[in-house]
């Protein structure tokens, strides 16, 4: 069968309508592109993800050996080794915009990571400070600026997401948001599971914003109980479209129906806790809970489930961006529950970083620390493998993205703001030649002044001019050189 065996062209607004009004979006198909020769290429459209840790990292333990093309992947980059092709490793970028304004290094590091932008001058505040107005992103961020130029009407211009909040005073502190509409305009971030699921695959009217009352979680409780299982209402909608698509088409949707019920079903179970084995369904439904954000034993199968919610939405066109991002910085997330270096059944990870020189090579804890980096390379290349997995015409969606890793400051010990660790997934539809480990400046060693180094913000004009963004600058200008030279 052919595409032009179809009885009639898809709208890429298409949706699965069950009854009541449900509509799930569907991934890129054939019918929904162009008519074309069989031969020429998918191009697809792009996505941005970035993934940010905070407090740090090992350097040593980070850095690969070796050549631009013939590097060695090291402990914490282990886990790319399969995408090792299709990423680009980058070393020597400063975090120029921390450097400008150090009056509180964990407020400085999230605030300016994204924006290029430094904290304004005398607002630094946190749980122990008199001031009453805090100085958050003094501009737009990366992933809002690439979000304006890719958003098409009637999608979600971007998601934000926060695995784990901090609790009390600390919670909504400048150095828990790294998205930014704007000066002083950090941009909500969402961390349940559950919550963002409804919000992206079920009817948004009348759904609660998920918060920390009883009443809130028992409104959730309800919405989910309420609902029949999604793919059963538009069973009947899928079935026929199914049955009228290519081959390639028909392999998509029905995987892409598949991997709905089975998300959904991971999440029910996810949000109702340990059981004999049964899941809520629509057949025989069960109570669920809201899942604890602040439980850090939840941290894993929440980070799993928001990064399966991200794929999907890409998948089904829903948005094109999404940013994700651990607590915050001064986050005190203890590892004890899935990682095994005893270090950290005694401290969280900010306290980790700063306990009997942490950060060297003999310091107590670098075990610890090491354990954690390489954790979250394993997230990285989940996501990134996720992506790869997903078939976008003769690529894949990995190969239509920029999946970013980074963290918003060198040692966590010393506060410092040099030599950032930044890791591409994806070549942005072949714009970025990867397989490559690029050094730009100076490892491991601080260059004295804001502007004398090589920033970020280079790299961002990088991303930006990748995506199709006319630009030559990115926030703070005395930052600003220009796009980086040899990534392309």
């Amino acid at each position: 069968m052919t595409i032009n065996s179809i009885p009639k062209r898809l709208s890429r607004r298409h949706v699965l309508r069950g009854a009541g009004g449900i509509a799930i979006g569907l991934p890129l198909l054939e019918a929904m592109l162009p008519r074309r020769n069989a031969s020429a290429a998918t191009a697809g459209p792009l996505h941005f993800f970035g993934m940010v840790h905070n407090n740090g990292y090992i350097d040593d333990a980070w850095r690969p050996t070796g050549g631009e093309t013939d590097f060695t992947l090291s402990s914490t980059l282990a886990p790319l080794e399969s995408l090792k092709k299709k990423i680009l490793v980058i070393a020597g970028l400063d975090h120029g915009a921390a450097k400008m304004n150090r009056q509180s290094s964990h407020q400085a590091g999230p605030v300016g990571l994204f924006t290029g932008q430094p904290m304004a001058t005398g607002v630094a505040c946190g749980p122990t400070s008199s001031n009453t107005r805090c100085s958050y992103g003094q501009g737009v961020s990366i992933d809002q600026v690439i979000a304006a130029a890719i958003r098409r009407p009637g999608q979600l211009r971007s998601l934000e997401i926060r695995v784990s909040k901090q609790k009390g005073a600390y919670a909504e502190q400048p150095w828990s948001y790294v998205s930014y509409a704007g000066k002083d305009q950090p941009l909500p971030q969402e961390d349940d599971p559950v919550r963002l699921f409804s919000r992206l695959f079920t009817n948004p009217l009348d759904v609660p914003k998920t918060g920390d009352s009883a009443t809130d979680k028992a409104a959730v409780e309800r919405l989910l109980l309420q609902k029949r299982s999604i793919l059963d209402a538009v069973k009947s909608d899928c079935t026929r479209l199914i049955s009228q698509a290519c081959p390639e088409d028909r392999q998509k949707i029905d995987l892409h129906c598949t991997e709905i019920r089975a998300m959904e079903e991971k999440l029910t179970q996810l949000a109702s806790g340990p059981s004999d084995g049964a899941t809520l369904s629509c057949r025989k439904p069960l109570a669920p809970s809201s899942i604890d954000p602040y439980d850090y034993a939840n941290v894993p199968r929440i980070t799993t489930a928001m990064m399966d919610l991200v794929a999907m939405a890409f998948a089904c066109d829903l948005t094109r961006v999404a940013t994700m991002m651990w607590a915050g910085s001064t986050n005190q997330i203890r590892y004890s529950s899935w990682l095994s270096d005893p270090g950290h059944r005694e401290y969280g990870h900010h306290f980790l970083t700063h306990r009997g020189g942490a950060t060297t090579n003999t310091g107590k804890y670098r075990n610890a620390l090491m354990e954690i980096d390489n954790w979250y390379g394993k997230q990285f290349a989940y996501f990134a493998n996720k992506l790869d997995s997903i078939k976008v015409g003769d690529r894949t969606m990995l190969d239509n993205s920029v999946v970013l890793w980074t963290s918003d400051m060198h040692e966590g010990n010393n506060h410092t703001f040099n030599d950032l660790p930044f890791v591409l997934a994806g070549s942005a539809g072949g714009y970025f030649r990867t397989g490559r480990y690029k050094v730009y400046g100076p490892i491991n060693r601080e260059i004295a002044g804001f502007g004398n180094g090589i920033n970020q913000n280079d790299l961002f004009v990088s991303i930006q001019n990748a995506f199709g963004i006319n630009a030559t600058t990115f926030g703070e200008p005395r930052l600003c050189k220009g796009p980086l030279p040899g990534l392309t």
